[in-house]
């Protein structure tokens, strides 16, 4: 059945059709380049009220190289606006005064943005366990790199870690959003 303009509404779209020529406005493309990385084992002994680089030493996938397991970055290859998201899980310290954590995103070596965590404060001493997670859209020049860093509070000097897993719930991920 030969279309000359295609109207929505005649059109069976539980079908199979087969199209001849150029489709065109279509959009397309991929959105790379993209990685997925994740902490493969627990980040322990993170000081109390320190801005601190989380490490993610394992990828599932990242067929483009862009980010380095070696120092924990993403490198734009290339400009354009890139989407991220990382989550941070299982973040542990003893507290009876309650906490404050933040998940921050640097771009080239500062804070750009961040997601922070607030409990109450308890009369009882209490191990923590909790996440924070964040997407951002980041309009990146190439060379360009992206970092995770937290920052904790627990009103205690209290330690903290971040543990990580062969499950990946701790991860960085991003993509390129095609344009």
């Amino acid at each position: 059945m030969a279309f000359s303009k295609i109207i929505a509404e005649s059109m069976d779209l539980t079908d199979t059709y087969a199209f001849t020529g150029t489709v065109t406005g279509a959009g397309g493309g991929n959105n790379k380049p993209t990685f997925y990385a994740y902490q493969n084992s627990t980040q322990g002994s993170i000081a109390d009220v320190t801005q601190t680089k989380i490490t993610f030493q394992a990828e599932l996938f990242d067929a483009d190289g862009v980010y380095d397991t070696s120092n924990s970055k993403f490198t734009a290859p290339s400009a354009g606006k890139y989407f991220f998201h990382c989550a941070i899980n299982n973040a542990y310290f003893y507290s009876t005064t309650g906490w404050q954590l933040n998940l921050h995103f640097f771009k080239n070596g500062s804070n750009f943005s961040e997601q922070g965590g607030y409990d109450f404060k308890s009369s009882t001493d209490i191990t923590y366990g909790f996440g924070l997670s964040k997407c951002i859209v980041m309009d990146l020049a190439q060379n360009d790199y992206v970092e995770i860093y937290i920052y904790g509070n627990s009103y205690n000097n209290g330690a903290w870690s971040v543990t990580g897993d062969s499950a990946g719930r701790t991860f960085f991920t991003g993509y390129k959003i095609i344009e």
